[in-house]
């Protein structure tokens, strides 16, 4: 920094006897520690008034610090267009020291650019359940948005945004500690990480219905989906496509809904969502299915689910599953999603469905004789 200049800001008590210093080194440990006595005693007159030396960004020991100082400023002084950052005591950034301490008065800083885009403080975490946690902070003054970080322990991290100071996690791993960290994104720069913080996932799951599928009947559709645990209720929404028809939203405290009074032919689109505590998932992706056309009472009788003439068991079932008919009849078996895993033609009487190569869970068999459906539902264990 310029230690003597003249005007103003010289040392001495007469300007025309001013000694020009261009800068003074005050990184230089070996020049600090004998600057007093033995350099500027060498150059100052006895009746010499100084200011406080600033070194390292602070005021020396003994002196008394005030942040912005009006009297040290000297527009005159021929301050370096070197950028060496630092961060005046007043939380802005200058160019260098000079133009901190004589264009703006600061007599204290640190070295380095000020942190104009803190670091989200106060995060707190609440556990919904196995798979979903919720994030969230104070909001960082001048943040565009926020960055999101977590791992298992031990693991690697993975990096979200959020366009706000929360943030939902979802599809975490089961009884499982997590770390965590968050940052603000400003225009000019990013906050540094926040200090990682842990949170322990629950043993229950809850999300949207995953794994769901449609059943057309005679009049209508239904719709059958997965249950988990934690999850309290469900929102089913429902509308026609491409008919300018707004969502019908039901709140469903089961784990399927009959469909009436559907467009005879039209294709519809339809979503789900699960609650969890107080906690809502996201609406699942859109599925469609086509509604049936309107058939006569004979076929109608023959559709109904839960068909007396049908059996399944055991249920749940390990390795054979016994269905049996009172016709022939098509038996396909899918998974809860939809996906056709089997297909046997079966006769009047007890079929046999090997079932020891499927993975534990819910599955579909729907049962067709060219007129007329039957779907019913067994768990794989």
């Amino acid at each position: 920094i310029p230690l003597v200049t003249g005007g103003n800001n010289c040392a001495f008590s007469e300007p025309s006897e001013c000694v020009e210093i261009d800068y003074l080194d005050l990184t230089n440990t070996e020049l600090n520690t004998e600057f007093d006595n033995s350099y500027l005693g060498s150059i100052m007159p006895s009746n010499a008034v100084t200011h406080p030396m600033i070194v390292g960004g602070k005021l020396e020991e003994g002196t008394v610090g005030v942040c912005v100082n009006p009297s040290v400023i000297d527009q005159n002084t021929n301050c370096t267009e070197i950028y060496d950052p630092v961060c005046g005591c007043d939380g802005n950034t200058y160019s260098n020291s000079c133009v901190a301490m004589y264009y703006n008065g600061v007599t204290s800083w640190t070295v380095g650019e000020c942190n104009i885009c803190p670091t989200p403080s106060d995060i707190i975490h609440t556990v919904y359940s196995g798979d979903v946690t919720k994030l969230e902070w104070t909001a960082v003054a001048g943040a565009e948005k926020y960055k999101v970080r977590y791992r298992p322990v031990g693991g690697s991290w993975t990096e979200v945004n959020a366009p706000i100071n929360q943030r939902f996690l979802n599809a975490l791993s089961l009884s499982t500690s997590y770390q965590y960290q968050v940052k603000a994104v400003c225009a000019s720069k990013n906050s540094v990480w926040s200090t990682t913080q842990t949170f322990t996932t629950t043993n229950e799951h809850c999300d949207y219905p995953a794994s769901y599928v449609t059943f057309s009947g005679t009049t209508g559709a239904r719709i059958v989906w997965e249950i988990y645990p934690a999850v309290t209720k469900f929102k089913l929404k429902y509308k026609p496509k491409n008919l300018g028809i707004s969502w019908t939203e039901e709140t469903i405290y089961g784990q399927e809904k009959d469909l009436t009074t559907l467009i005879s032919g039209a294709t519809y689109k339809y979503k789900l969502k699960s609650k969890c505590a107080n906690y809502w998932t996201n609406w699942g992706p859109a599925q469609e299915f086509v509604a049936p056309t309107l058939l006569n009472n004979d076929t109608a009788r023959n559709l109904l689910l839960d068909n007396q003439g049908i059996n399944i068991y055991p249920n749940p079932a390990t390795d054979l599953l016994n269905i049996e008919l009172d016709d022939n009849a098509l038996i396909e078996l899918f998974n809860i999603v939809g996906q056709k895993m089997q297909t046997q033609q079966g006769t009047n009487g007890v079929n046999e469905l090997n079932i020891s190569t499927l993975t534990k869970g819910s599955y579909l068999i729907r049962i067709t004789n060219g007129e007329s459906e039957v779907v019913k539902k067994f768990i794989k264990q």
